[in-house]
């Protein structure tokens, strides 16, 4: 059995984007026994949903996985971001805050900003908001990130480097999850230590303008192919409603 990683800590909150993120903590879930967050359902454009596969993902680590409110889909979330409808998120920020204060958390790990998802990048600023908002309330709580794809960052604050034993725990449950081992086996093929290390950072994105992600090429990728009527962009849809979610949690 790992050793715990903070022993005189309460279990922390770990809140992702999608599901299957977890794989990439998956050490250091089995050491903080965290309670496990998540906002979309995994079901992309018209895939089916992978909740079920993180279930199992967080049990075998000995994590806990809450179930509710139960998340919704991609393409909800999306037509969120399109429309600059902050009520979803601020719901999210309000789940996060119910969730970390029932369970006595003193820190929330979330995706970070990556360029890569709007979802990701989002997620940063749902955990980001809901600690300034738990702060502001009297709770002291930590925020930091953890990129679910390689991307710059803020100050490492953990830095876990797996034993043989745990790599290969962690690399069996990445075989158990059935819709991402394709995604896993290119992972392992461009970069065979990538999940030998699990790297948890600072927050270090201010959120300016002008900022163009790799995700802004990819969504108007997926309008030309029909799969979506209109493409997301940082400046209009995702940049505000960060700001947004940040702001009213400090009002």
């Amino acid at each position: 059995m790992p050793k715990p990683l903070y022993p005189d800590r309460a279990a922390p909150l770990l809140l992702h984007a999608h599901p299957g993120h977890e794989l990439r903590l998956f050490h250091w879930m089995e050491c903080t026994r965290p309670v496990v967050l998540v906002m979309t359902d995994g079901s992309g454009g018209n895939q089916p949903a992978r909740t079920r596969y993180s279930e199992r993902c967080v049990a075998t680590a000995g994590a806990r996985w809450l179930a509710r409110p139960e998340p919704s889909s991609d393409r909800f979330w999306y037509g969120a971001i399109l429309r600059r409808d902050t009520a979803p998120f601020s719901a999210m920020v309000d789940t996060v805050c119910i969730a970390a204060r029932g369970n006595g958390c003193n820190l929330i790990v979330s995706d970070g900003v990556d360029g890569y998802n709007p979802m990701h990048d989002l997620c940063e600023a749902v955990a980001a908001a809901a600690a300034v908002s738990l702060t502001q309330g009297g709770t002291q709580i930590a925020h930091l990130v953890s990129h679910a794809v390689p991307a710059p960052g803020g100050e490492v604050i953990t830095r876990l480097r797996l034993d043989e034993e745990a790599l290969r725990r962690k690399l069996q449950a990445v075989r158990a999850y059935r819709p991402l081992v394709g995604e896993a086996q290119q992972v392992l093929a461009a970069d065979p230590e990538s999940l030998a290390e699990e790297i948890l950072r600072a927050p270090a994105f201010g959120w300016p303008g002008g900022w163009v992600p790799s995700w802004e090429e990819t969504s108007r990728a997926r309008v030309s192919e029909g799969r979506y009527g209109q493409p997301i962009e940082y400046d209009r849809d995702v940049r505000p409603i960060a700001r947004a979610l940040l702001q009213a949690a400090s009002a």
